[in-house]
């Protein structure tokens, strides 16, 4: 029985720690062992709609992008959805086994390289 006037709605919608959205696009990152990019893999990314299997083919480089399609947000007066895209990431790994290195340098030296080992002098 009051008086009739206007209603105002803010929404906010809060930030995911695992995706980004754009539009009807969702972005998120997947980080890669190096092995992973070289010889390629099959791994589960997570979506807004669960997970999914993304095939990532021998070679990938980091920065690349794989697009999901149909894996996004629901687009308004449609049932067309957007897309999910996952920018790659290749881990170097910061320390290596004794072992590891020594498969490291051998595979250095079946391509051909000549690589001069960073060692530690006086000044560092």
């Amino acid at each position: 029985n009051g008086i009739y006037g206007d209603l105002y709605i803010h929404i906010t919608v809060n930030t995911h720690k695992d995706f980004k959205r754009q539009g009807y696009d969702i972005f998120s990152t997947l980080n890669l062992n190096i092995l992973q990019a070289i010889l390629g893999d099959e791994v589960k990314i997570k979506t807004i709609h669960g997970p999914v299997d993304l095939k990532i083919p021998p070679g990938t480089q980091s920065e690349t992008i794989h697009k999901i399609a149909g894996k996004g947000i629901q687009k308004m007066r449609s049932n067309d959805l957007g897309d999910h895209f996952v920018k790659i990431l290749v881990e170097i790994p910061k320390k290596l086994s004794h072992d590891e290195k020594q498969l490291y340098e051998q595979l250095a030296s079946l391509q051909g390289l000549q690589l001069k080992s960073a060692k530690k002098g006086w000044l560092f």
